[in-house]
């Protein structure tokens, strides 16, 4: 027991906070998830096996842990590289930023994804799923974790993804304007992964929260200069405190709002009822998507999406451009 961990979010979520802190403790089987052309594959592995095949009722790319099967024992397809064990909300902000982008897929035109701390995988291979024609890098600025995400990447067979070790915040430097869609699944408090740790409970103090809060805003600055004009950025964390979510969106709003504007995730995802806290307007609240523990055994996931605004002169050299091509075309 942390008694200022306790005070910190009972004071934030009142007399939900037990109910919250008792579904954080209980264990959330993951499910499986699997590529679109493994599907037949699978269904035949689990009636091999005798286990049951439901899929997750909002994405037909995942399977629920088997009911016959006792979590900690190996499911097969796994080290075959068929299945990748993952919390359903982890699949979230890859579908809403890939649908954020779907005219864009649509057009094939050359589409540029970055997936900004990309470790341990899952979502990168969502991305790859999702968006098999565009061109994935896969950043990561731990070495450790650099190379479980390159053995997932290899375990899966999307060798072409291309990965580096790089500061996110700092890849404007080399690539300015340079990607349509940027997914950030940001470093944040992870209150499950603390209180599943005594050492790291212990250690927990609201400091945390705040150097958390300065990383989140930091790394949302430099990746903007890296988004082109009209991109698409997803922030995301699976931490419940405001101050790492809708605070850090109505700061980064307050900043740079002359540059970016607030999309409604909603519009991607079906997940009605689950909006931000009303502790921002409620413009602003509307448009998030906050899933918290205690909801259809889900782990805690925020989501919000930025599009980077086109200013007059942006736009005047793409009409410029267009016009160009138009008349190359009719020579």
């Amino acid at each position: 027991m942390n008694e200022r961990f306790e005070q910190f979010y009972a004071e934030h979520f009142g007399t939900a906070w037990p109910q919250m802190r008792a579904a954080l403790l209980k264990h959330h089987l993951p499910m499986l998830r699997f590529a679109s052309t493994h599907k037949e594959k699978v269904r035949e592995l689990f009636a091999q096996h005798h286990f049951s095949f439901e899929t997750l009722p909002w994405y037909a790319h995942a399977a629920l842990w088997p009911k016959e099967l006792p979590f900690g024992e190996t499911v097969p397809g796994i080290t075959e590289g068929l299945l990748y064990a993952m919390n359903a909300s982890s699949l979230i902000p890859p579908l809403v930023l890939s649908r954020a982008l779907s005219d864009l897929i649509q057009k094939g035109v050359d589409v540029k994804i970055l997936d900004a701390c990309a470790a341990p995988g899952g979502k990168t291979l969502v991305l790859a799923e999702e968006m098999p024609n565009a061109h994935i890098t896969a950043n990561e600025l731990s070495a450790d974790r650099l190379g479980r995400l390159r053995a997932t990447l290899n375990q899966y067979h999307y060798e072409d993804i291309r990965t580096q070790k790089s500061q996110a915040e700092t890849l404007f430097k080399k690539f300015p304007d340079h990607y349509d869609g940027i997914l950030l699944d940001a470093p944040c408090s992870s209150e499950a992964h603390v209180m599943a740790s005594e050492k790291h409970l212990s250690e927990w103090s609201p400091n945390r929260v705040k150097q958390m809060q300065f990383r989140q805003l930091a790394l949302l600055g430099g990746l903007l200069l890296a988004l082109k004009p009209g991109g698409v950025l997803l922030y995301s964390t699976c931490s419940l405190a405001p101050e790492e979510n809708e605070i850090v969106v109505a700061k980064f709003l307050n900043k740079r709002g002359e540059h970016i504007e607030l999309l409604n995730a909603h519009d991607y995802f079906n997940a009605t009822g689950s909006n931000g806290l009303p502790i921002v307007s409620h413009e602003i609240a509307s448009k998030l998507i906050r899933i918290f523990p205690d909801k259809d055994h889900l782990d805690p996931m925020f989501v919000a999406v930025f599009r980077k605004k086109i200013t007059v002169q942006e736009e005047s050299t793409r009409v410029g451009r267009a016009g160009m091509e138009t008349l190359e075309d009719d020579l």
